[in-house]
């Protein structure tokens, strides 16, 4: 007889029948597993993978539509800030027109119904940085209230910049007060 080590295999334990019926229940479990498991977290990964090229899109759009409303307004307010240069401008004087501008105030001043004083024209302020010179010009008038507003209203209408830098009332009797104010002009 011979004798059989503790590890060897009995001889007809895989019979034909055995293996292919071991073989075939492998193959179903295989199966069965892509099925169920695996098939459905495919389809799974397939879903997402929609939705993020969805969402991805998604966010480029909103992306460009932010930008094309971020370009949409600063279209306009460059338009704006254009026209108000262009207004701005349009007032300012050339430095040939002070002789016309001391008529005018004096103008003024009398349409007021104030009196003159003095007119004097100050030295030139030039800003570094701005293309535009502000020419001072210290007026010395006398009169009442009233007719200060109406001297404040007039220079307001102006067609050029006239800016009231700072003025001072001094009562110079009971009905008359001597106005002393500095006023520039912006000239290009």
């Amino acid at each position: 007889m011979k004798s059989r080590s503790p590890f060897s295999i009995p001889p007809n334990t895989f019979r034909i029948p055995i293996v292919l019926i071991a073989i075939l229940g492998y193959s179903l479990l295989l199966v069965a597993s892509n099925f169920f498991i695996i098939k459905p977290q495919m389809k799974r990964f397939e879903e997402l993978k929609q939705r993020q090229t969805l969402l991805s899109e998604t966010y480029l759009q909103l992306r460009t539509t932010d930008i094309e409303k971020i370009l949409q307004t600063l279209r306009k307010e460059t338009t704006y800030n254009e026209t108000v240069r262009q207004n701005f401008a349009q007032r300012c004087l050339a430095p040939i027109e002070l002789t016309n501008i001391l008529n005018d105030l004096n103008r003024i001043a009398i349409v007021s119904e104030m009196k003159v004083l003095s007119i004097d024209p100050l030295p030139n302020q030039k800003h570094p940085i701005s293309p535009y010179l502000k020419k001072p010009i210290s007026m010395r008038l006398a009169g009442n209230y009233n007719q200060f507003l109406k001297l404040l209203y007039n220079i307001s209408q102006t067609s050029y910049w006239l800016l009231l830098d700072n003025f001072t009332i001094s009562p110079q009797d009971a009905q008359q007060q001597v106005v002393n104010l500095t006023l520039y002009i912006v000239m290009e």
